[in-house]
């Protein structure tokens, strides 16, 4: 089946300030008929980016759980327990890339209806990193 792909990098000439300006403005249009959104953060590092990835695919739903719906019998900070320093130390090198400190990304993860992002080959659904963030910031 065709696809039609929009990447920034490509797609957006970052010398041509009019016509980055002009992409920058129909970039929430871009976001929003997206049928999937791939943010890519860069190459994986190795086993920290494993670390990090892994306590996130625990962490996200479980953050869900407990912070946004509330719904959990498990106490917040006993789950805390459950990861080392190392771990939690993975994961705040994993979002202190500098993706995560682009403004442009917030139109991507809000306006797209599936977001993706990629480090290297790995996969996390955003939803799940996010949700692992406000648990950390509620409970860490």
């Amino acid at each position: 089946r065709p696809r039609r792909l929009w990447i920034d990098a490509i797609c957006i000439n970052q010398d041509d300030i009019a016509e980055r300006n002009a992409q920058v403005a129909i970039m929430q249009h871009i976001y929003h008929t997206a049928v999937d959104v791939i943010a890519w953060i860069g190459e994986d590092n190795g086993a920290q980016d494993q670390r990090a990835i892994a306590l996130v695919c625990e962490l996200g739903p479980r953050g869900y759980t407990l912070v946004v719906r509330r719904e959990s019998r498990e106490h917040p900070r006993a789950f805390l327990s459950l990861y080392d320093t190392d771990d939690w130390l993975a994961f705040l090198s994993l979002i202190e890339r500098p993706w995560f400190s682009r403004i442009w990304i917030v139109q991507e993860v809000v306006m797209g209806k599936r977001v993706t992002v990629w480090c290297g080959s790995y996969q996390l659904d955003w939803n799940d990193l996010y949700h692992s963030a406000l648990f950390l910031r509620n409970y860490a």
